[in-house]
């Protein structure tokens, strides 16, 4: 039924709200600039460089929405003014402001001479966090400040392709990046601490693959290739206390996971009115090992070793179908017509889940895996054979999950709201459904 409150109730004679409704508000203003430098050498070598400089003020508070009947409400997360009376508007619960300092940038190299294409880039970023506390007070009585120092990345690309035939190309790529830590793995604006050594993540990927084109008088293209991408380091961070009294934040290192896998393309045309697209994603993507370390906490003025270990070895990265396949036929009846039919089928689709929360030696079993399903997609355009001074109509169509299927579009394991005994199956999941079978249709017009 339906449930009323009372706003009575949540009010004291004096008119003080005991109960409220607020908004919690994230208010953004940014600017940067951004630019690119294009340099053509010779017809072999061309070189492209850039630079990309932003910097960002973010205000987070929460602000009275509604009082419920009453004249004010007390706010007592205040330290500079502990049991203040607000009204509508007014901030309460947390009040700071962040700044981000970004900047980067790369240059790239492109070279293709006779059967030989080679590109090869660079690039270095860096980022500064910055926060302000309006409600919480330093050891001084002023408002806390933290300032972290400049973090710093570096990524590097490079890659080469050769021509075996006029239409055959085999191709490698190798690329290094690093990212800096996210501003809350820097600053906990909640707890107002500061990590004194972030830790950057890393990933090194290498592919490689072949390009087939043109076969059977140009009726038959293919290419396949291969990936393999190692994510080191993946963060997470820790509160402790100093011996100095203050709290800090700390890494834990040593989450690294691998993904790899096969991707393969197919598109035949064996006439001008029809063409038939195909291809497939297998991936494996998982765990590489289990993670243990130890780090020390001086919390009560004592020092403590605290060990702590992950149970993720070989468990399956989640959040996204590992095996993707795909078919699409396409008509040209007549001229400007065009009609489509695109089936795409997805499996072994983990949930997400944190590899941070398995502590437990007996804990490491797979997180649930949604079932597997396929959709099918219909589209269609026809170009009217009309024109007006270069002006071009066209009319289209869209059929989305032409069956009406009911599929998991994404979950997660173990859910903190909805899991029933916390066992990976499928009572513990929360999941989020597909969009049903939806359509549109419209009228395009370009000049």
């Amino acid at each position: 039924g339906t449930y009323y409150v009372n706003k009575s109730e949540l009010t004291k004679a004096d008119g003080q709200s005991l109960g409220i409704l607020r908004n919690s508000r994230n208010d953004q203003n940014t600017i940067g600039a951004i630019s690119k430098f294009n340099y053509k050498i010779n017809d072999e070598l061309k070189i492209t460089a850039g630079i990309d400089w932003r910097t960002a003020k973010i205000e987070h508070y929460r602000e009275v929405r509604d009082l419920l009947g009453g004249e004010y409400y007390v706010k007592t997360s205040d330290e500079f003014n502990p049991n203040e009376q607000v009204g509508l508007g007014d901030k309460i619960a947390y009040n700071f402001t962040n700044n981000v300092d970004w900047f980067g940038t790369f240059a790239q190299a492109d070279y293709k001479a006779g059967p030989i294409t080679a590109y090869g880039m660079a690039g270095y970023s860096m980022v500064k966090y910055a926060h302000e506390n309006h409600f919480k007070k330093d050891d001084s009585g002023n408002k806390v400040e933290l300032e972290s120092d400049f973090l710093t990345g570096i990524q590097a690309k490079a890659g080469v392709g050769y021509h075996l035939l006029e239409n055959i190309q085999v191709y490698g790529n190798f690329g290094y990046a690093e990212r800096v830590p996210i501003f809350d793995n820097v600053i906990s604006d909640y707890l107002a601490t500061k990590a004194d050594d972030p830790t950057n993540e890393q990933f090194i990927s290498a592919e490689g693959g072949l390009n087939v084109y043109g076969l059977l008088d140009n009726k038959l293209s293919t290419k396949i290739s291969f990936y393999h991408t190692q994510w080191n380091d993946r963060a997470n961070s820790r509160t402790v206390r100093d011996q100095d009294g203050t709290e800090a934040i700390i890494f834990l290192t040593g989450m690294d996971a691998l993904h790899q896998g096969i991707e393969l393309e197919v598109a035949y045309k064996p006439v001008s009115m029809f063409k038939l697209d195909a291809g497939l994603s297998i991936g494996k993507w998982t765990m590489t090992d289990n993670v243990k370390g130890s780090y020390q906490d001086y919390d009560g003025g004592s020092s403590e070793e605290i060990n702590y270990e992950y149970y993720v070895k070989d468990l399956k990265v989640g959040d996204a179908p590992q095996s993707q396949y795909y078919l699409v036929g396409t008509v040209y009846p007549v001229k400007g017509l065009f009609a489509q039919v695109v089936a795409r089928y997805y499996d072994n689709h983990y949930a997400q889940w944190d590899p941070f929360s398995r502590t437990d030696p007996e804990d490491t079993q797979q997180s649930w895996m949604a079932p597997s399903y396929t959709l099918v997609d219909l589209h269609a355009s026809y170009d009217l054979p009309i024109s007006f001074k270069g002006t071009k109509i066209s009319i289209f169509a869209h059929v989305f999950n032409a069956l009406d299927v009911t599929y998991i579009q994404d979950a997660t394991d173990n859910s903190k709201y909805n899991s029933w005994d916390q066992d990976h199956d499928a009572d513990d999941a929360e999941v989020f459904f597909g969009l049903p079978r939806s359509f549109n249709m419209g009228l395009s017009i370009s000049f």
